[in-house]
């Protein structure tokens, strides 16, 4: 029980990884490529 409990919470933090870097590799290549309105617009 306690190896699918660590192996869920692994699966968890590699999405959660997974998503934070893909969201600064979009910032970065906005960046780099020279626009100055690289900021995410939020639905409400």
């Amino acid at each position: 029980m306690a190896g699918l409990a660590i192996a869920v919470v692994l699966l968890v933090v590699g999405l959660w990884l997974a998503r934070e870097l893909t969201a600064a590799s979009k910032m970065q290549d906005c960046l780099m490529s020279g626009r100055t309105n690289c900021n995410v617009i939020q639905p409400q």
